[in-house]
């Protein structure tokens, strides 16, 4: 039995067909290793700081201004109205008690007018912080002291 013969490829034809496939791998392999390169550029800060500082002179304004209620709060309200001072009195925030003391010589008793908060108002607990050294006793003058207590 005689086979028949298989068709054979030229030796052009199969060099052909290799350099095609080589250069398909060529192609797919620069395809493949593109190479990206990254580089860090250094942020401009200025932008931050200058928010910072607006931020921080803005802060200052409020604190300046929240004080400057409570000072004009405490020197025209009325000590012995506490209809008048609870009003007044919740119109500024953080307001929760005012308080005349007077020393111990004085015969006058002390006064403190509760002030309720506005419902949904949040306010941060006070924090007192120790003194460094131990408060000296005050001299021995009679009369009222007022003060007033911010939480």
């Amino acid at each position: 039995m005689l086979a028949a013969p298989m068709p054979s490829l030229s030796p052009r034809a199969t060099l052909l067909l290799l350099l095609a496939l080589a250069a398909v791998i060529f192609v797919a392999g620069l395809r493949l290793a593109r190479v990206e390169e990254s580089v860090r550029i250094d942020r401009d800060r200025e932008p931050l700081r200058r928010f910072s500082g607006e931020m921080q002179s803005e802060l200052q304004r409020l604190d300046e201004l929240y004080e400057s209620h409570l000072d004009r709060f405490a020197r025209t309200a009325s000590m012995w109205d506490t209809f008048a001072l609870r009003r007044e009195a919740e119109r500024i925030v953080g307001i929760r008690q005012w308080s005349v003391l007077h020393r111990v010589a004085a015969k006058k008793e002390d006064v403190h007018v509760q002030i309720v908060a506005v419902p949904g108002e949040r306010t941060p607990r006070p924090m007192f912080t120790s003194p460094a050294s131990p408060p000296k006793p005050p001299s021995s003058s009679s009369g009222p002291s007022s003060a007033s207590t911010v939480a």
